[in-house]
């Protein structure tokens, strides 16, 4: 993806402990050590170190079998209510806590993390469009490296939905999404998926009453040159004729699979340095 080698997260992460997990006892006894301290009514201290101990447990995982990380991800789905709570927290710095753990979580786990990643999204969304910057941040950065971890075309249901939205913010936000998707999901799944994400480039982002979502729509279009080309040559025929002239122009990304890559959009703004974490002791 464009956006990799601006993203922080593994500046972040590098200071998370790992806890090494050999079992499922293992992970069963560290992860019921603080699963109560996720909840919306505890302190958001040890709400932090909590969130903090779960990502250690993900991290201490990324190079187990995938039993062990389907084990872990089981656990996750009894306290997934404990993590949205923390997703939509009003404190800033328990929502950074979260997307980070959030994150490392799509990491370590991949695409088994898919159910519970749907059901954060929404709230995940909803973050992006308030008014504390370390809160809207956190939240699109995490989007970002979920779609990247965990291609689930779950998600793109959820997308479409917000495409629709009134914040230009959000709309703007999911147009990135979009291109993120296009350009570091495996083949097999856009293949799949692909005419859902034509449909809504044309009815919606490419009309959209805000020039940077439309932006990105050019740019989402130029990534499916690349890789449906045919597809994408339709897609802009259909399209009325001052848009076709756009694409059609010697400037253009799109008249040629062999077009060079278009510049990359803002790079994401990096997750605040978290101080050294405390994990809890066993």
């Amino acid at each position: 993806s464009s956006f990799s080698s601006s993203f922080s997260l593994d500046s972040s992460s590098s200071q998370l402990p790992r806890i090494e997990v050999n079992s499922e006892s293992d992970i069963n006894k560290h992860f019921q050590k603080c699963k109560n301290d996720l909840k919306k009514e505890i302190d958001w201290e040890k709400r932090s170190i909590a969130l903090t101990t779960i990502s250690s447990i993900a991290k201490g995982i990324e190079n187990s079998s995938t039993e062990l990380k389907q084990f872990f991800i089981n656990l996750l789905k009894l306290s997934k209510r404990d993590l949205l709570d923390n997703v939509l927290d009003l404190r800033s710095s328990i929502v950074k806590d979260s997307c980070i753990c959030v994150i490392r979580i799509s990491k370590s786990t991949g695409i088994l993390f898919e159910s519970i990643f749907v059901e954060l999204l929404e709230g995940l969304l909803k973050q992006i469009v308030v008014s504390i910057a370390v809160i809207k941040d956190s939240a699109h950065e995490c989007i970002l490296s979920c779609l990247e971890s965990t291609p689930s075309p779950r998600i793109l249901t959820i997308l479409i939905d917000s495409v629709s939205s009134k914040s230009a913010l959000q709309r703007t936000r999911t147009s990135e999404y979009f291109l993120v998707i296009l350009e570091s999901w495996p083949l097999s799944i856009l293949e799949k998926n692909i005419n859902k994400i034509s449909d809504i480039l044309k009815k919606k982002l490419l009309v959209d009453a805000d020039s940077q979502v439309r932006q990105n729509a050019r740019q989402c279009i130029s990534e499916m040159m690349k890789k449906f080309p045919n597809l994408t040559q339709s897609l802009i025929e259909s399209l009325d004729l001052s848009t076709q002239k756009f694409f059609n122009s010697p400037d253009s990304q799109c008249r040629s699979p062999k077009s060079p890559a278009v510049s990359p959009l803002t790079p994401r703004s990096s997750l605040t340095q978290i101080n050294q974490p405390q994990i809890q002791q066993i």
